[in-house]
């Protein structure tokens, strides 16, 4: 059982496919990191509200929306987390668009886990530090 605080790592990833899952799986169980899944925009919303992810993993297509209505649904959250997009076709064209419309990156599949360890890994830290510097300019 992995022990939560507000240093553990929360990741959503949103997907439908199997195959992401599995490697997905593999990858985070090697890491003290908290992995939900969601297979679609409507069951991800919910599970935002419940974990309360500091990175969100989302398929570029998604059944019922895509990763702008994830973007957008994340930026009205008082705590929004980084999303990250993945596709198979992560080109330079898709990766320019998700950094325009405010995405933390595009992540490419097939996963390579030291890939996806080093973004999340960067992203969670990103979330962390913008979550902590109003607490600490406060006690400043």
């Amino acid at each position: 059982m992995k022990i939560m605080d507000e240093n553990t790592v929360r990741v959503l990833a949103i997907t439908a496919s199997p195959g992401t899952v599995q490697r997905l799986r593999e990858i985070f169980d090697r890491t003290r990191w908290v992995l939900s899944f969601a297979a679609d925009c409507g069951e991800a919303r919910q599970l935002i509200e419940q974990t309360h992810p500091a990175v969100v993993l989302c398929d570029a297509k998604l059944g019922d929306g895509n990763w702008r209505e994830v973007l957008d649904k994340v930026r009205a959250l008082d705590d929004p987390p980084k999303v990250i997009v993945t596709s198979n076709q992560a080109d330079e064209g898709l990766w320019t668009e998700v950094l325009a419309e405010g995405a933390y990156d595009l992540l490419p599949r097939p996963f390579e886990p030291g890939e996806v360890f080093r973004v999340v890994s960067l992203a969670w830290r990103d979330w962390w530090h913008h979550h902590h510097e109003p607490a600490r300019a406060a006690t400043a």
